[in-house]
């Protein structure tokens, strides 16, 4: 009977051990997918920075017009910012995950099942849709993956994993153009959301969430306390510095950097993600630390503008002469976008604990809505400026359009340096 009760008592403890390490795995795999998830979706986002010559000829567009093939992908991924956090909150990574994942595999598929304009941007938009997912599933991941001690970390660690997604993603998608042409590359590039997709429902089977004071928030008080006037400004004024990496690092400076400065599109390419998104990834736990070591969020913010702005008017003037040292103000650059991590800790103090991951959708809301205005914005332009060269029935637009166009990021980021100068408090946090 003693040897009955203790072998049951054994193979009780070795069951509780079971389920704890099928959890502890269950958990490792969720976070692991979710961050593959948002580097995926980095390669997807810059593809058309990449396959801009191929997408104009077969579309016969115009640069304003692909423009808007660039912008729409943003105008999904900033409509569907806050609605992901509450579909997030509400049915697990998990599902989010699995559902984002086909979303993207579907709209990126958009491209190549019809030589229709109009679908291939409804393409983009349905991409731009299952992408805004990315950074708030790996980030919600990581919160429930890790302890609570342990998950600044955990946060820093998620994002730098994500941001190789953008470091290698225009050399992802250039590798597949060479190697298969336009459409085979589309469909390669299809392939890696289906696997995550699978792999997230073979090897996450539940999703333990915590529930928080979040659940007891409506969403009409929600809602009211991530619209508070000070996070609209804050988001504003970070929006005006977006510009940097979502129109130059990722459609734009690439062709500015072939046409201006001679350079071959690979080695432009590195330039533009990989140096910029290094950068970033430096810049992240950098000015994190330096804000909260000397508590100066607002003038890192405003340095950071001035820093980019100033890099931004030597490369337009060409007063850049070397590849080693447009290497150098492309990683500044880089370092220097950081600061949008200083803007969602300035926007996270300002609200509530509970509405923290409602607040980071927002303010990454504005910067989309900001990066489709730009991308817009340029390429309009870009075509203004169009002296009607066309070259293996594409579009050539000259040194001075290009400059012209660009134009647009240092004025802007003065604009935002201003704002965050009239929102930094007198006295408190600088």
């Amino acid at each position: 009977m003693l040897l009955s009760i203790k072998l049951m008592i054994e193979w009780r403890v070795m069951e509780e051990t079971k389920d704890k390490n099928k959890s502890k795995n269950s958990f490792a795999a969720l976070w692991i997918l979710a961050v593959l998830f948002f580097a995926y979706q980095f390669v997807l986002r810059l593809s058309p920075g990449v396959l801009i010559d191929e997408l104009m000829i077969k579309y016969q567009i115009s640069a304003s017009t692909f423009g808007i093939l660039t912008s729409v992908y943003y105008a999904g991924y900033a409509g569907m910012q806050i609605p992901m956090g509450m579909l997030i909150d509400r049915f697990g990574v998990r599902n989010i995950v699995i559902i984002s994942s086909l979303v993207c595999v579907l709209g990126n598929l958009c491209l190549i099942t019809s030589e229709k304009w109009e679908l291939a941007i409804i393409g983009r938009v349905i991409v731009g849709i299952g992408s805004s997912a990315g950074v708030l599933a790996a980030i919600s991941a990581a919160r429930i993956s890790f302890s609570p001690k342990h998950l600044s970390r955990a946060i820093g660690f998620t994002v730098m994993l994500g941001l190789l997604g953008a470091i290698y993603g225009k050399s992802i998608n250039r590798f597949f153009i060479k190697s298969f042409g336009l459409e085979e590359s589309i469909f390669y590039l299809a392939i890696p959301g289906l696997l995550i997709a699978i792999a997230m429902i073979i090897l996450v089977k539940k999703e333990e969430r915590k529930v928080d004071e979040l659940s007891r928030y409506s969403i009409k008080s929600s809602i009211r306390e991530v619209t508070k006037v000070k996070v609209i400004l804050l988001s504003i004024a970070g929006a005006l510095l977006v510009g940097p990496l979502g129109a130059f690092a990722d459609v734009f400076g690439e062709p500015y950097l072939v046409a201006v400065y001679h350079l071959t599109p690979s080695s432009a390419g590195y330039l533009t993600t990989s140096a910029i998104y290094i950068g970033v990834c430096v810049g992240a736990p950098l000015l994190a630390v330096v804000a909260d070591r000397f508590k100066c969020h607002y003038l890192i913010n405003i340095v950071c503008g001035c820093v980019m702005s100033l890099v931004f008017y030597l490369v337009l003037n060409k007063m850049v002469p070397s590849y080693t040292l447009m290497f150098i103000s492309m990683f500044i650059i880089g370092v220097m976008s950081a600061y949008q991590v200083i803007v969602i800790s300035l926007v996270s103090g300002t609200v509530a604990v509970s509405v923290t991951a409602m607040a980071i959708a927002f303010v990454n809301m504005f910067n989309m809505i900001a990066i489709t205005l730009y991308n817009l914005g340029i390429g309009r332009l870009l075509d203004h400026y169009w002296t009607g060269e066309i070259v293996h029935n594409k579009r050539v637009y000259s040194e001075i359009a290009y400059a012209d166009a660009l134009y647009i990021l240092p004025i802007t980021l003065m604009f935002g340096v201003i704002m965050f100068f009239i929102l930094k408090p007198q006295k408190g946090v600088c």
